[in-house]
């Protein structure tokens, strides 16, 4: 059953619609759901709802949908027990939601097309909603839900992907649509990458050499040092020289004892720094929004001594200039204690500036930044060639100093910003002549790549072009053929298989043209053989003649629609019939109009009483006279006397004449002389038989004693006893008339005409058949019929 066909094709496109939709509502409500068990129970249900539209879409095409029914019911049964039954019936269901789906062949091609598009939206849409799911039974309906239409949509996508073939698009919007993603979406996406490449490797370069900074700061404070670009006054703080005066330090000295001795003990259930918790180390401190770069020596109780350095906005604004790009630290909310720590009786600004967020809970803070090019004013920075983007970044291992105490290791957020000007004049800058080469280079490939897509678009255009050009002209010229125009021409000047195939064209409606107009003259060739044929059947004698105490009948069969075969009967004289039969040369026309001219000799001749011998030698002359030497005929014209039975005739190289006497004797009339129409001034000889009561003369052509005649062919491969065995013969036909001589004259013909049929079996006629029957009048044999007549062939 098609598409077209199907019950169930009107609903198709209402059910998937309602899938998307559902599935959309879903995703929504996933995205906006707050962590209640009422919002849970909200999802699943929205998923679940879901599931079952898209199910449904999927039992379209099932002709048997209860068991399945049941089965899905069982599965979503299993769902609602646990999560580890849930997870099975995910993995039961999608066989069934990841086979591809012949419901969407119930859609027309152009919505097909458009439901691939929003498949892959709500595809997508699906994981944006999350991976997350509520406690309890909800949260395992909304992962065997969420689970199963993702599976549907995916299999939707492939199924389409591989099934799909813009059948409602023309030629031109598919071979440009092909183009497209063929040519120019890879072109933008090699060049979106490689940008992204550059960039992002520039910045990861950038980042490290940030990274290395910082490194190196905290190694000159290690070794006793204060890094050039930390110009802030650094904070010392000495146990002994203040061993009761309580602060973050001595927190901090604390704390890192404690630290240690839980190092030494390989027992710590916290994460520890990410650098070892020595007696003599440098770590960065972070706390808030602050990064302190601090140097701890604590060689023992009363002994410790802490140096600190803030990471300020002079440090960053020489960063920015060590890597040629603004830098930025982010943070959270200052620490109020760890800031008194600085500013109550100790020295420097603990917070430096840190902006503060009102909002709920932590947040991301721009602690410090540092500008590359502190000079410029923001409002210069308005085109996006001159705005500054997040170009690299970079995470530094901090120690976490948060309530008075170490709370674990983390790492600070370093970022990098620049423009696309300022990257521009740094790699054209003589300070960098080996990058200035690979950036040359790199844009020269660039700008290779980017005339190579130009010149693939433009190729791409014009062989589009070619083609719905070639295929509207094969159009335009196929309709005008439809309609009847055989004089229709196309021209395509392509070299290729349209050229071919407008060439062929061209050439069939030549032939098509040809092929009307012989089909047209074979109709009239066809029309005017059938007037011939009327005209030679009219010719021939209709009815036959009343002779008292005489059986005569006649026949002709054309094998052609006209024949060269002729027969006659003309009256010369009182109780005198004249019986005339001949063959003419060839087939056809020509022995037709010959047979006419034949014809109208004899009916001239006979006017004009003569002995037969002298009639048909009058005969000859006139149709030598008027016709070519290769045309010629065979011919027999004999005159019967009722009253004495006496026949005389005279035969023109004939097939002889058979008479078959009533005692079963066979007697044959060869008397005569040349053919007629070969030469003229010819000699005739006449011979008589004379017909008692029940004797039976047998005229007749070569159509019935060559009936069966072997092929030309055959002819060189037989000897003359094998071709006279293929013939029917002369023995045969004399054999069929002594076997129905008692029968009457219409019996006698019909019987040779049978056997001549039988003798041909299913072989076609080859020449024309005729044949004239006489038999003398006489009581006939009791029950003589056709039936008998069978018996005695």
């Amino acid at each position: 059953m098609t598409a077209v066909e199907h019950p169930r094709r009107h609903a198709a496109w209402p059910v998937l619609l309602a899938g998307l939709l559902t599935t959309l509502g879903a995703s929504l409500l996933a995205v906006s759901q707050h962590a209640s068990p009422l919002a849970g129970w909200a999802t699943g249900v929205s998923w679940l709802a879901a599931w079952v539209v898209v199910a449904g879409f999927r039992l379209l095409t099932y002709r048997r949908r209860w068991p399945w029914l049941v089965y899905l019911t069982l599965v979503w049964l299993m769902a609602v027990q646990g999560t580890g039954w849930a997870i099975l019936a995910m993995i039961l269901l999608l066989p069934f939601l990841m086979r591809q789906q012949d419901s969407l062949r119930l859609l027309q091609s152009r919505t097909r097309a458009g439901v691939f598009l929003a498949a892959v939206v709500v595809f997508a849409g699906t994981f944006v909603a999350g991976v997350g799911r509520p406690e309890g039974q909800a949260g395992d309906i909304v992962l065997v839900g969420r689970t199963g239409v993702q599976a549907f949509w995916l299999s939707a996508i492939l199924t389409l992907l591989f099934n799909m073939r813009l059948h409602f698009l023309r030629l031109r919007p598919k071979l440009a649509v092909a183009g497209v993603l063929v040519g120019l979406v890879p072109m933008l996406l090699l060049t979106v990458f490689g940008v992204l490449l550059l960039y992002g490797s520039l910045g990861g370069a950038r980042a490290n050499s940030a990274h290395m900074v910082l490194d190196r700061w905290r190694e000159n404070l290690a070794a006793g040092n204060t890094p050039a670009a930390l110009t802030a006054e650094p904070i010392v703080w000495r146990e002994a020289a203040d061993p009761d005066r309580e602060g973050w330090p001595a927190s901090f000295v604390r704390s890192w004892r404690v630290v240690r001795q839980r190092d030494a003990r390989d027992d710590a259930d916290q994460p520890l720094p990410p650098v070892p918790a020595l007696a003599d180390t440098t770590v960065y401190v972070g706390s808030g929004a602050s990064v302190w770069l601090v140097r701890l020596r604590d060689p023992g109780e009363g002994a410790a001594e802490i140096t600190a350095l803030p990471i300020d906005q002079a440090a960053l604004e020489s960063l920015a200039r060590d890597l040629r790009a603004d830098v930025f630290l982010l943070g959270d909310e200052p620490d109020d204690e760890f800031a008194r720590g600085f500013t109550d009786g100790y020295a420097g600004d603990a917070t430096g500036g840190a902006d503060e967020d009102d909002g709920d809970g932590p947040s991301l803070l721009t602690a410090r930044e540092g500008r590359f090019h502190p000079d410029r004013p923001d409002t210069a920075e308005t085109s996006w060639w001159r705005e500054r983007t997040v170009f690299g970044a970079t995470l530094v291992d901090e120690v976490q100093f948060v309530g008075g105490r170490i709370d674990g290791g983390e790492k600070f957020f370093l970022g990098l910003r620049t423009s696309p000007s300022d990257l521009v004049r740094e790699y054209a800058s003589e300070e960098n002549p080996l990058t200035t080469g690979i950036m040359v280079a790199l844009g020269i490939v660039a700008v290779l790549l980017a005339v190579a897509g130009l010149v693939a678009l433009i190729f791409s255009s014009r062989i589009t072009g070619g083609i719905t050009g070639a295929v509207r002209e094969l159009h335009r010229g196929t309709r005008r053929l439809a309609a009847g125009d055989l004089d229709v021409e196309i021209t395509v000047d392509n070299e290729d298989e349209f050229g071919d195939l407008a060439r062929s064209f061209n050439e069939m409606t030549r032939a098509v043209k040809q092929g009307r107009e012989d089909a047209l003259a074979r109709e009239r060739l066809q029309q005017e053989m059938e007037t011939a044929r009327k005209i030679q059947e009219r010719l021939l004698p209709h009815d036959q003649p009343l002779l008292a105490g005489w059986e005569v009948t006649g026949l002709s069969i054309p094998s052609l629609q006209v024949g060269g075969d002729y027969f006659d009967f003309v009256s010369p004289g009182e109780g005198r019939l004249g019986v005339a039969i001949g063959d003419v040369s060839g087939k056809g026309v020509p022995a037709a109009l010959l047979m006419s001219n034949l014809q109208a000799c004899l009916k001239g001749q006979v006017l004009h009483p003569a002995p037969v011998s002298d009639l048909v030698a009058r005969i000859n002359d006139l149709l030598a006279e008027s016709t070519d030497v290769e045309m010629f005929a065979t011919f027999i014209y004999g005159e019967l006397d009722a009253g004495s039975g006496r026949f005389t005739c005279t035969n023109a190289g004939h097939d002889p004449g058979l008479v078959v006497r009533r005692d079963g004797t066979v007697e044959w009339l060869e008397t005569g002389g040349l053919i007629l129409g070969m030469l003229p001034d010819q000699e005739y000889q006449q011979t008589t038989a004379v017909l008692e009561p029940g004797d039976v003369l047998v005229l007749y052509t070569d159509g019935i004693t060559e009936a069966g005649a072997p092929t030309p062919a055959e002819r060189a491969e037989l000897d003359d006893e094998e071709i006279e065995d293929h013939e029917f013969g002369e023995e045969r036909l004399a054999e069929v008339v002594v076997a129905a001589r008692e029968r009457s004259a219409l019996d006698i013909r019909e019987s040779i005409l049978r056997a001549v049929q039988a003798h041909l079996g299913q072989r076609p006629q080859g020449d024309d058949i005729t044949l004239v029957v006489i038999r003398r009048g006489e009581a006939l044999a009791p029950g003589g019929g056709p039936d008998d007549d069978d018996r005695a062939s």
